[in-house]
């Protein structure tokens, strides 16, 4: 949890959310500053459509990553996404689903590009 926090949220959106644990509920609690960001209004959250897009998709890989399931499937993960996230996106697939099967489906031929980048230039075997 620490490293989805500091390095993939807080790096990559530059906002200081943090993880805590309910010791009621045992649960997770996303916050920016003070403020619950789970089941909070979208408009709410001083966040961008994207940063909140974002941590989204980073707890589904997270999700994904401890799945027991043989494959994952990605549903065009970077299209509503800008330029800036675009690349973060395919550092956080390859890093997150490391060793597990993917079906990857997208019209788009830059996320076939920045998934190549990312595992063969990025990450050493």
């Amino acid at each position: 949890m620490i490293y989805i926090a500091q390095i993939i949220i807080n790096e990559n959106i530059g906002k200081d959310i943090t993880i805590e644990r309910d010791p009621d509920s045992k649960n997770y609690k996303l916050k920016l500053g003070e403020k619950d960001l789970i089941g909070a209004e979208r408009g709410s959250m001083e966040l961008s459509s994207g940063e909140q897009n974002f941590i989204s998709l980073a707890f589904e890989l997270l999700l994904a990553r401890h799945s027991n399931k043989e494959y994952i499937v990605l549903d065009d993960p970077i299209s509503s996404f800008d330029s800036v996230y675009k690349n973060k996106i395919a550092f956080c697939i390859i890093k997150f689903l490391d060793g597990k099967k993917q079906i990857v489906l997208t019209h788009n031929t830059d996320l076939i590009r920045l998934l190549d980048v990312q595992l063969n230039n990025c990450f050493k075997k």
